[in-house]
């Protein structure tokens, strides 16, 4: 929830600073420092939301990384299982195992070994 206040906050500091650049350009008592601070406020402004923005998308990454250590460890607990399951639970932890990997078919890696260590496992 930080992270969206910090992209919004930022977005809006930028927004606020634009519109005070503007309304300086109108005035006849413009000065070349008044415009220069307000030109560097807005390259700060502009590399703090930035920066908002990237710690977010960070956050996400390590978060589906937590996700998907879990997901291994259940993974691999099934697997387990799987090896002295009677024929009848097989259908039962294949079925399961699918529904894992689901959320991480895009990280072909992951899938990969995860698939392979599954036909070692003689689940396939």
């Amino acid at each position: 929830m930080n992270d969206i206040r910090t992209r919004v906050r930022t977005a809006a500091t930028w927004d606020a600073l634009r519109e005070v650049q503007s309304e300086a350009g109108c005035l006849e008592q413009s000065t070349p420092r008044l415009n220069k601070a307000i030109r560097e406020a807005l390259v700060y402004a502009e590399k703090a939301h930035a920066c908002a923005i990237d710690d977010a998308e960070e956050a996400d990454r390590y978060k589906r990384h937590g996700k998907m250590m879990e997901v291994a460890a259940e993974y691999y607990t099934l697997l387990e299982e799987g090896a002295s399951a009677p024929p009848t639970a097989v259908a039962r932890l294949s079925a399961k195992l699918d529904i894992l990997l689901e959320p991480f078919s895009d990280d072909p890696a992951f899938t990969a070994f995860c698939q392979m260590k599954r036909a070692s496992a003689g689940l396939s």
